[in-house]
């Protein structure tokens, strides 16, 4: 097993890709995309972060994807997301994370231009602890 699997293998659990159904795409970024997907074997749903190994080498980024691997493995926090898998194909990076069915703060302020006060400040309260647990 080279030193990139043991980095990303978690709680001793092997998967694979074909151990997911892809069902939408949710998200997409320059180091790849998110899809809805869910575990065959369980049918858990999660968000499959999927990052192209090309583009992460030839942009010398590599490094920060093992890296935010290896620091959400260790994360425990009701605000922030779980990484429950992460695996790897010859081209490709995953990360399959607890999904949250009403999606993110961006998607929640293009919703609404305007939040009330009182739901501000609670997502505002959450931010800071899961900031003050990161620290």
């Amino acid at each position: 097993m080279t030193k990139l699997q043991q980095q990303l293998l978690l709680d001793g659990k092997m998967v694979t890709f074909s151990d997911f159904e892809i069902l939408e795409l949710i998200g997409e970024g320059s180091f790849g995309r998110v899809f809805k997907a869910k575990k065959k074997d369980n049918g858990q749903i999660l968000a499959l972060k999927v990052m192209r190994k090309q583009y992460l080498i030839a942009n010398h980024q590599i490094k920060y994807a093992v890296s935010e691997a290896a620091i959400m493995k260790t994360l425990n926090h009701p605000y922030l997301m779980k990484l429950i898998y992460a695996f790897q194909t010859p081209s490709n990076l995953y990360m399959a994370l607890e999904y949250c069915e009403n999606g993110d703060m961006s998607q929640m302020l293009d919703e609404h231009s305007l939040l009330e006060e009182k739901t501000a400040k609670f997502l505002i309260a959450e931010l800071i602890l899961g900031i003050k647990c990161l620290h």
